[in-house]
């Protein structure tokens, strides 16, 4: 062992038994010299046979790197070099299996991205020449000091490369072999001529799934995934990036990004509380709104370019209308909704006054949606992540701890009844609208949520939430560049999906209940599902003045309703179609003419 540090593979005593010999007897004679030890411990020594077990690759995984750095800073303020050397015990809100599927989740939705976009070529080429004593193995074992493991995603070293197979060496000296299929994402780096050419000496990065190994990439994108307990505030999962090792910025509590229309529930809950119900009408058609000083305008519109007429609030929200929302800001001002998000645990510096917020245009953190949603999630009360609940000393005496919480005992910080129609309404949002491959996959009927995808598609998100558990999932790079086609039902979506799960796996469905001063209507909504009221609000479908909306009165609008009604009805049957819609957050074209076939307009939405 002591002679290892010094080139840990070129000595290592697997590949390289000889030269780990001579090394040995070189430290043990240095040993000698210098009186570390006796003439006779030499003797016994050198006489020693030395058997060597070769190890096996292990899943390595290093699940909680960014969860330890956060302990870490939360202790030293405190407790400064003495949590490195007094023997703390720190106990987390962290569920070990939550954990580690958010580890899961995220890599392979990062990795599986970003090898679509392409290969981006070995990360570098080393010397594989073998001098007199060496083996071709020795001479790639030499070269990995240099290497570094991420997780599961491992340096490889090719030792032999065509079209239709590659032989490579890992660390602790195995050989892998990659071949068929597997070798689909690299075939014009065994093809061609170039700088991404895959040849001996290339170091790429393997892992392994489903038993065969493959080949992958470190991911350019990054990502974040933060899960909560809304009824306390606790932290059971976070990943603040692809791995820590290898980018251990926290996305999680320091990713300022817009999250499009993920914010967008805020803008419908406030909109609430002015006075709108889950029936109010209002026109998706094409507006234009002053611009500012230099007498420019903003024109909104629809990802589509598309619209649908007058449609309901929840209509609007389940599928994603831009131009509604911000005739719904406009409404009830810019002012009154920053006034009113704060409740949700967001600053007040964060926003300016203006329609762009209703799309999402102003920076938050990961951290911050999953608190805000909390409040849908737990029926209006607000909550403050944390993640140490106790600390012990090394005698094991708790030296502080995390008082319990209890909401009942709090006063809700939104209208109890706000947050019960919201949740109906994001539950729509996950069941019918942009989020439909939430419930496509869990087929469970207490998951609500919202996608958010922001212009040219530079951040995608997926926040949702059951009562038991909030998740939020973003993905985009760090200098923002678009993402191509992808949308926060197509990229955000399934990490969230895959994580949720293992994490509700065996976990009883539960319903937030529903708090006094509700009127429920049964057969309310244009699905015929039950509509909620406010006690003493107009039951019906209300234009946002207040009067009965003339669609409702004619049945002009049931058209609308009906073919959103329809073509859900053939989609949720047909079990390989998608979900999404593409959404972003604040685009500037000109206006464009309402399309009449709302059968095209649906497809498009869906599509």
């Amino acid at each position: 062992l002591a002679g290892l540090p010094k080139a840990p593979s070129a000595y290592n005593p697997v590949v390289n038994p000889k030269r780990s010999h001579d090394r040995e007897m070189y430290v043990l004679g240095r040993m000698l010299k210098h009186g570390y030890i006796t003439q006779a411990q030499y003797d016994e020594a050198i006489n020693e046979k030395i058997t060597v077990i070769k190890g096996t690759i292990k899943d390595s995984t290093d699940s909680g790197g960014f969860i330890a750095e956060m302990v870490r800073q939360y202790l030293y303020p405190t407790y400064g070099d003495a949590i490195y050397t007094q023997g703390f015990k720190v106990y987390t809100t962290v569920d070990s299996k939550m954990q580690q599927a958010a580890y899961v989740a995220l890599r392979k939705g990062l990795l599986n991205y970003d090898l679509s976009r392409g290969y981006n070529g070995p990360e570098q080429r080393v010397d594989l020449t073998t001098e007199a004593d060496q083996t071709l193995d020795q001479a790639a074992m030499a070269q990995f000091d240099g290497l570094t493991d991420y997780g599961d995603l491992l340096a490889a070293i090719v030792l032999d490369a065509n079209p239709n197979q590659i032989t490579a060496i890992v660390r602790n000296g195995d050989h892998i072999v990659i071949s068929g299929k597997q070798l689909a994402v690299v075939k014009n780096a065994l093809n061609g001529k170039g700088g991404k050419q895959i040849l001996p000496g290339s170091v790429i990065r393997v892992y392994k799934q489903n038993n065969e190994w493959q080949i992958g990439q470190l991911p350019q994108v990054q990502g974040a995934l933060v899960a909560l307990d809304p009824q306390t505030g606790g932290i059971k999962a976070l990943m603040g990036g692809f791995d820590f090792t290898y980018n251990n910025f926290n996305h999680v509590m320091q990713a300022n990004r817009q999250p499009g229309s993920s914010f967008k529930p805020f803008i419908y809950s406030s909109a609430l509380d002015k006075g709108y119900t889950p029936e109010t009408v209002i026109d998706d058609s094409p507006a234009c709104y002053a611009g500012g000083s230099s007498g420019s305008q903003w024109c909104p519109k629809n990802d589509d370019s598309q619209y649908l007429g007058p449609i309901t609030l929840r209509q609007a929200l389940t599928y994603s209308r831009n131009l509604v929302t911000v005739k719904i800001l406009n409404d009830i001002t810019p002012q009154y909704a920053i006034n009113y998000v704060t409740k949700f645990g967001f600053p007040e510096s964060q926003f300016q006054p203006f329609l762009t917020m209703g799309l999402g245009a102003n920076e938050v953190t990961p951290i911050q949606m999953a608190q805000a949603y909390a409040v849908f999630a737990n029926g209006g009360y607000a909550i403050q992540p944390y993640f140490v609940t106790k600390i012990t000393d090394a005698n094991d005496r708790v030296i502080a701890e995390t008082a319990k919480v209890n909401l009942s005992a709090q006063q809700p910080v939104i209208d109890p009844r706000n947050a019960f129609i919201m949740n109906s309404i994001l539950k729509d949002v996950a069941k019918y609208g942009t989020g439909a491959r939430a419930y496509k996959a869990l087929q469970r009927n207490d998951i609500a949520g919202k996608t958010g995808t922001t212009n040219d598609s530079k951040d995608v998100w997926f926040d949702g939430y059951t009562p038991n558990l909030v998740a939020i999932t973003w993905v985009g790079y760090d200098q923002p560049k678009s993402l191509g086609r992808q949308f926060g039902a197509t990229l955000a979506l399934p990490i969230w999906v895959d994580f949720m799960k293992t994490a509700l796996a065996g976990v009883p469905e539960r319903q937030l209940a529903m708090p006094s001063g509700i009127t429920a209507v049964p057969g309310g909504t244009w699905r015929g599902d039950t509509e909620y009221y406010y006690d003493g609000s107009p039951i019906g479908r209300q234009n946002a003045s207040g009067t009965v909306s003339d669609d409702d009165a004619t049945g002009q609008n049931d058209n609308a309703s009906d073919a959103i009604a329809a073509f859900q009805d053939e989609h949720s049957s047909n079990q390989n179609a998608s979900a999404p819609q593409a959404e972003n957050s604040a685009s500037t074209p000109s206006n464009t003419s309402k399309v009449t076939d709302i059968n095209d307009i649906i497809k498009n939405i869906q599509d």
